[in-house]
């Protein structure tokens, strides 16, 4: 799997953990969760990767993916009324592990230009309380997959 499928699957798992709100209670000294400008938030992930292939895309690759995701609020601007918000997503200690039936193989080999890729942040934009509009990835040599992928 190339590792721009690695990075937009993060950042979906990113953004459901980002949007997160405490649930209303009676409580009155509960308050919801907010995301500050200029604060910078950390989750821990290890999930398991899936890759899109139309009607089979709840089918598990076999892949487990563990990193720190940091996330950095860059910007807030108004487009056509609506505010739409810039986040820096930063990945860092991304480890990647082939499973099979529940269980980790030692001995598959890992993919080092993966994890160096990965490495390397990228910003992304997304309507208030809404979806991501746009994911812009550094400009660095670029292969077919991502053209295609950023066009597509």
């Amino acid at each position: 799997m190339e590792w721009h499928c690695w990075i937009v699957l993060l950042l979906q798992f990113s953004v459901v953990a980002f949007r997160a709100n405490v649930t209303a209670s009676k409580d009155p000294n509960e308050k919801r969760l907010s995301f500050l400008q200029q604060s910078k938030c950390t989750y821990s992930y290890e999930l398991a990767v899936h890759t899109a292939r139309g009607s089979k895309s709840t089918e598990s690759d076999g892949f487990q993916v563990h990193a720190l995701v940091d996330i950095t609020a860059v910007s807030r601007e108004n487009e056509a009324g609506t505010p739409v918000h810039l986040y820096k997503l930063d990945i860092r200690e991304p480890r990647l592990r082939r499973v099979l039936y529940g269980r980790v193989l030692n001995n598959y080999p890992v993919n080092e230009e993966f994890e160096e890729q990965l490495s390397k942040p990228f910003y992304f934009r997304q309507k208030e309380h809404g979806p991501v509009m746009e994911v812009l990835f550094p400009k660095t040599k670029e292969s077919p997959e991502v053209a295609a992928f950023k066009k597509g």
